[in-house]
Order: C-alpha cells, then structure tokens, then sequence
C-alpha cells in the first residue's frame, strides 16, 4: 500500500463522522441512552427509597409440623421496616378456621405454612385474605426476609460458614483414566460458573458491538456505490481512502459510545449517593454481574476497548471489502454471505471456547482462540477481567490483530479500487485474489 492510496483519508474521514454526529437519528439515540444511563442509579434509588417503609403485615401465624425449635421471629426482628411483626406458632392449626377468623377482624396477617415435600424440599407457603387489604408485593416482601434468613439459619444450625457450604455443595464429576493415560494429562485449568458468565457476557456484547458497525459499513458502501455518489468522490479521493475514512471514522464513534455510557452510568451512580448516600442504588450493579464490577479497573477497561477496537477495524475492513463488490442494494446480503460465513464461524469457535472453559478447561484450543484475531476479540476481553490472560499472551494476541489488520489493509488497497467501480455481476472471492495478484504484478512493472 502506497501513501498515494490513502489520499483524502482525512476528507472522507471529517466527513463521514460529521454528518454521523449531526445525523438526526444518531444524536436522539445517543441522548435517550445516556440520560437512561444516567438516571437509571437515580430512579431505581428514588423507587427504593418508597420501598423503604414499614411493612403492612402485623402478624404471620407459622403453621406445620416440627416447628417448635425453629426461631421464625429472628428473621425480622433485627429488620427496621419488619421489626413490629409478631409470630404465632400454630402446630396442628386449621388453616380454614383460622382463615375465616382473619377475615371476620381485617387482620394485615399472613399464614406461613411450613412443610416438607416427598422429595426432601422445604416448603414455604403464605396465605393472606382478600379483607386484610394487603397485595401480593406486601406479602412476597415478607416471605422473601424469611426465605432468606431460613438459608442462614440452616447453614448456622450446622455449625459451618458460608464458604464451606458451597464447596460441600459442589457437583462431584468422576473421569476415569488408565493409569498410563492419567500420567500423560495435565490438569487443565477450570474457570468458575461466575467467570464463564463474565467471558459469555462480553463475547456476546463483542460480537452485537462488532457485527453492527460492519453493516453499517457494508450498506453505507453499497449506498454510494447504487446513487453513484462514489464515481464523483474518486475524481479527489483515492478508493481505499474511502472505505478506510468511513471504517476509521464508525469506529471512533462506537468507542466514543461505549465511553459516554460508561462516564453517564459511573456519572449517576455518583449522583444517587449524593442524594441517598448509603440507601442509594447502584444500577449498572443490577445489570452486570457483582464478580465483573469486582475486576473492573480502568487498564482492563481500556484493554478490552482497544481488542474491540481491533475487531471493529479488521471485520469493518471485510465488510466493506465484500459489499464492494456488489452494485446494488438488494445484492448486499449476497455479497455479504462470505463475511457471514467467517463472522458465524468465528463466533461459534468463541462461544465453544467459552464452553470448554467452563466444563473442559483452559486447553490448546481455548489458546488458540485466545491468539487467532477472528476470535481473540470475542474471547479475550472477558478472558483479561477473569485473570485468565497473562500479559505475555495479550501482547501476543494484541501484535497479531494489529498484523492481521494491516494485512487485510493491504489486500482491500490491491482490489478496492478495482471493485468500487464495477456495476456488473457480483464479484467473486477468488476474482478479487486474481485482482490482486494482477495490481502487484503491475506495481512490480512500475518499479
């Protein structure tokens, strides 16, 4: 690629992100989604606050059997909003009779039944009537206290801690090995439920992020090319430097995106503990995982931005090499069907991955997904927040998409020129290789 090929890069690039930024639809879009980001710790801090009052419910009557050492009472008592409940314990009670009486003096009370199902389950069941005046969300309120409190109280009736619940409650997986084959397997490296959740989430978020701006790339071409917008742009600006500015140019905007949603949601998250201090509600806590919060620092931020970044460029690149070689709209999804292809299959092999993880470990094939650039984007972002990517393998990683990036640079700059202004039958991948070879054979002649 010459500097002569990218020349009115800066032109197309001005361009395309000023008429993006003024663009009607863009700018409303932007505004709604960051006024949500911003308020949503706010609102939801407002919304709890009118929670935050005390109960309805006056009494809970506890009904079954064996409950006599079981403190239900304990569950609010230390609850500001719950504090005022009492508790009757009613072994041998006749709900019915008891049910009529409670309707008969409008008592805001509720029946707990208590049992234990064929299969071992514990079973909590809460009655009210229709004259006690309270609602499902009231009753569900004080069920949910209990529900909750039960757990701790089973886990404290056994003398243990939390930490040791969950590693007896662990599944048990058995494997069996010959003896010669155990010798020869390393153990693999097992990621936890929580960190798979994390990896899967930022793959999937990877992948919409990715996905959209290369077809708004692709039909932003396809445009140009149908109104022949294009052919009067060429008469000042080199092809590449079109497809690049426009490229360059989206992906300034949804890295700008991503950074305006984080500053607007950190923004209101500061907000809400201004106004509610300790009370207040952490929104982004509510819709990302608390272990994801927990890894979330700024390097790691910035990193996974970057590996995005990358694969923004490098599939934006493709795209707009594939919707290239179409001339009109309605072709488009023909002309794309080979960037679907590598998009699909690379988000598939990324999601396996992910799986292996999880249930397998961290094996050769995981690693290679880690360092191939098509599906190093989808894997690695989350793989850096769990821990699981070491510094060596991120500059690895990182050195290969930038190399796979200018590759594909330079194999758009040997054919762009040649597909933007074709108005016949779409081109083929191996017609675009013939195109190429035949734009280096006449540069070498040039020379």
């Amino acid at each position: 690629m010459k500097k002569s090929d990218v020349r009115g890069f800066s032109k197309v690039f001005g361009f395309t992100l000023t008429q993006t930024l003024r663009a009607k639809s863009f700018v409303i879009t932007m505004i709604i989604m960051a006024v949500f980001a911003l308020g949503a710790s706010p609102v939801m801090s407002a919304l709890n606050k009118d929670k935050d009052k005390e109960s309805p419910v006056e009494k809970v009557y506890v009904a079954g059997e064996n409950i006599s050492g079981i403190p239900f009472e304990d569950s609010v008592k230390n609850e500001e909003n719950y504090s005022h409940i009492t508790f009757s314990k009613q072994e041998g009670l006749d709900t019915e009779e008891l049910e009529k009486k409670m309707a008969e003096n409008k008592e805001k009370a509720v029946i707990l039944k208590y049992e234990i199902s064929e299969e071992g389950m514990y079973m909590l069941h809460a009655y009210y009537t229709a004259e006690s005046k309270l609602d499902e969300s009231d009753v569900s309120d004080v069920t949910e206290l209990i529900k909750n409190w039960y757990s701790e109280y089973k886990v404290s009736s056994l003398n243990i801690d939390d930490e040791t619940l969950k590693q007896i409650s662990k599944d048990i997986k058995v494997k069996e090995l010959e003896v010669e084959e155990f010798l020869k397997t390393d153990k693999p490296e097992i990621i936890s439920q929580s960190e798979y959740m994390i990896v899967y989430a930022l793959l999937f978020v990877a992948y919409m992020i990715i996905i959209m701006s290369a077809n708004m790339v692709g039909t932003k071409v396809v445009e140009e090319k149908t109104n022949r917008i294009v052919e009067y742009l060429m008469t000042t600006v080199r092809p590449l430097a079109l497809v690049l500015g426009k490229i360059v140019a989206m992906l300034l905007v949804t890295v700008g995106e991503l950074l305006l949603l984080l500053i607007s949601a950190l923004s209101g998250k500061a907000i809400a503990k201004a106004i509610f201090g300790d009370k207040s509600v952490d929104a982004l806590s509510k819709i990302v995982n608390a272990d994801l919060l927990k890894t979330m620092s700024v390097g790691n931020i910035l990193l996974g931005i970057l590996i995005i970044g990358l694969g923004i460029l490098i599939y934006a690149l493709i795209a707009g090499l594939f919707s290239a070689t179409v001339s009109k709209m309605e072709e488009l999804q023909q002309g794309m069907k080979n960037f679907n292809i590598i998009m699909i299959a690379s988000f598939i092999a990324a999601v396996v991955s992910s799986n292996m993880m999880w249930t397998v470990g961290i094996n050769g094939f995981v690693k290679f997904t880690l360092y191939f650039p098509f599906t190093s984007v989808f894997v690695l972002p989350g793989s850096i927040l769990i821990g699981k990517a070491s510094a060596m393998m991120i500059i690895i990683s990182l050195i290969l998409m930038a190399v796979t990036a200018c590759a594909v640079l330079f194999f758009v700059s040997l054919v762009y020129e040649t597909i933007i202004v074709s108005n016949g039958a779409p081109i083929s991948l191996k017609q675009m290789i013939n195109i190429a070879k035949g734009s280096k054979k006449s540069a070498k002649e040039v020379k």
